[in-house]
């Protein structure tokens, strides 16, 4: 079996994702995978990822935004396509968003004022007013507690479990348009910091790479 994907570029490339980029997000492994991944790691260009017959991979496709799930076999990631070989079976495809990305930037101290000033790859990136917040990159391990600030000094923690934060079920959404800061923190190590813009129309997911 031998499966292609993400040809058609013209679906829905995300304009903050380069050639020289990661090519795909994983958001959810279960099972054993070699090399071994994790949720939220983002995958190069040129890796194959080989599961074990009942292991199963999601990921998003960075340049058509396509959501994939995959059942065994093994997943090859390319510039513009990847591809399902052996006996890998295709469970889910859906034609998706592209998650928002954002670069962190180290900071020595958490206030307001210091995430205020954080710069990052992109233009004031978008965040949901509900979002799900994920954080990618090596020792992401490390981290435990993700911080929102506005301001007017709102600040919401949310506990990193899984390499994921969940907007509280009881905390009130972000305003549109409205900018926020962005930390996440461990023990024994700097914070990593960010500003965003709320949007509406955000996707739900960002990512945060440090």
């Amino acid at each position: 079996m031998n499966i292609l994907l993400g040809l058609v570029l013209g679906l829905a490339i995300s304009g903050s994702v380069a050639a020289a980029d990661p090519r795909a997000l994983v958001t959810d492994v279960i099972g054993n995978t070699i090399p071994e991944i994790f949720a939220f790691d983002e995958i190069d260009a040129g890796t194959t990822i080989v599961l074990d017959d009942s292991a199963e991979l999601r990921l998003t496709f960075y340049p058509t935004c396509e959501d994939i799930t995959v059942r065994g076999g093994e997943v090859a990631i390319f510039d513009a396509h990847m591809t399902i070989e052996g006996d890998g079976e295709l469970l889910e495809y859906i034609e998706g968003e592209c998650p928002t990305a954002v670069k962190l930037t180290e900071s020595d101290i958490i206030n307001a004022a210091v995430i205020s000033r954080a710069q990052n790859a992109q233009k004031d990136p978008e965040i949901s007013p509900r979002p799900v917040i994920g954080v990618g990159g090596a020792g992401s391990q490390r981290f435990h507690t993700i911080i929102v600030t506005g301001g007017r000094g709102v600040r919401i923690e949310m506990p990193i479990v899984l390499r994921k934060g969940i907007w509280p079920a009881d905390a009130e959404p972000l305003q549109h348009g409205k900018k926020y800061g962005i930390a996440i923190v461990g023990d024994d190590i700097k914070p990593r910091v960010a500003k965003v813009i709320a949007n509406s129309d955000a996707p739900e997911l960002l990512v945060l790479r440090h």
